[in-house]
């Protein structure tokens, strides 16, 4: 965790092989954090998140001044060099790795729906893949590798764009349909059932002689 260097760091003299050469568009993709909170805070906050206890917003700052920042200086302008900047990586991927996963369990545990949960899981569980593969190129001084599967670790934010974005203005969308559609049934059955509970009272009270032809008796 306190280690101020990668495996792809570069010594002049001393390191053996070529040094990691990162294309410009790697850097952009470190940006793919501060692009999902800016996403976040330029919406209003989904449904959930006014029945459970996680910070909403808190998250979303991290995501757009923190881990956007740091996740750039460390993972490309720092990558071949000795820098503080990965120990600050590093300690910050714990505590973001465990709020992203306390927001995940909080949006299906207070708005369940299969579909958004099945999304959400299959891009969790294809990030966790990439990071994996990933540190085991890193490992193996396989640059290509480590440069393709970081970029898919770094895609996760977008994915995570999109499916916000869907469950927000076609799912939430979907659900609000439903809930009025829900709502004017259950008002029709009310109605249906107070007419049907004031035809049998009047019926019971024509037969006890209170009321004849629909009028009630002097």
């Amino acid at each position: 965790v306190f280690k101020k260097h990668t495996a792809f760091v570069y010594i002049e003299n001393e390191t053996e092989g070529p040094k990691l050469d990162l294309p410009w568009w790697f850097g952009m993709f470190c940006w793919t954090y501060t692009l999902g909170g800016a996403v976040m805070l330029s919406h209003p906050p989904p449904k959930w998140t006014y029945r459970s206890n996680f910070d909403y917003r808190t998250y979303a700052l991290l995501l757009l001044f923190v881990q956007g920042p740091f996740s750039f200086m460390a993972d490309y302008v720092n990558m071949t060099n000795e820098s503080i900047w990965h120990v600050l990586d590093r300690l910050l991927a714990s505590p973001m790795s465990i709020l992203t996963l306390a927001k995940l369990v909080c949006t299906h545990w207070y708005m369940p729906s299969v579909f958004a949960f099945v999304l959400d899981f299959l891009a969790f569980g294809f990030a966790i893949m990439s990071f994996t593969f990933s540190q085991l190129a890193q490992s193996n001084h396989d640059q290509e590798g480590f440069i393709f599967w970081h970029n898919c670790w770094h895609l996760y934010p977008i994915l995570k764009i999109a499916l916000f974005l869907t469950d927000m203005h076609i799912l939430d969308g979907l659900s609000a349909a439903k809930e009025k559609l829900a709502a004017a049934e259950r008002l029709s059955h009310a109605a249906s059932e107070r007419i049907k509970n004031r035809s049998i009272w009047s019926s019971t009270l024509m037969a006890c002689g209170l009321y004849e032809n629909g009028k009630k008796r002097d």
